[in-house]
């Protein structure tokens, strides 16, 4: 093989080894990209706080981080002397989005409940904002147990190659 290089010309030669080797780094990066841009489901753990002597109480849930967004898949309400035959009838919020409160999750009426979704159909929160969990007419001076799954998407899936 006779090869003619003119000035300021490069060239690289790989192996079949160095070959195989650059491409699997290749793919790894596309898995990377791909599963960022599919979403990673994140269950957050539980928080709790207590009603009032009137049944009435608030905290935020999660707030979603700045670059990503998620859509919310599972929430759960709870107490520790709940009865899952009977439940508790009460008014049950989760609002989402830090400048739109209107925003509701409709939440069976009793306690312990939960809300299940798939991605077409479960509410969408921005980066930022965060999700708040609220009883209305709920047991009276007791701790609630909320716990959310999410499903969050990076806003900036695609990467660059880091050798570049």
């Amino acid at each position: 093989m006779q090869v003619e290089l003119r000035a300021g010309a490069h060239l690289t030669l790989l192996s079949q080894e160095d070959m195989a080797k650059e491409v699997s780094r290749l793919g790894d990066l596309w898995r990377e990209v791909e599963r960022e841009r599919a979403g990673e489901t994140l269950r957050v753990p539980a928080a709790s706080f207590t009603t009032t002597a009137t049944g009435k109480g608030t905290a935020v849930v999660y707030r979603v981080p700045q670059g990503f967004d998620a859509w919310i898949v599972r929430a759960t309400f709870d107490y520790a002397t709940s009865n899952a035959k009977t439940g508790h009838a009460c008014d049950i919020r989760l609002c989402y989005g830090s400048d739109t409160p209107s925003n509701l999750l409709a939440v069976n009426a009793t306690i312990p409940s939960v809300y299940e979704a798939s991605r077409n159909h479960a509410p969408f929160v921005r980066g930022g904002s965060q999700i708040v969990a609220a009883i209305k007419t709920g047991p009276v001076s007791t701790s609630i147990w909320v716990s959310v799954q999410v499903i969050l998407v990076s806003r900036t899936a695609l990467k660059r190659d880091p050798t570049q």
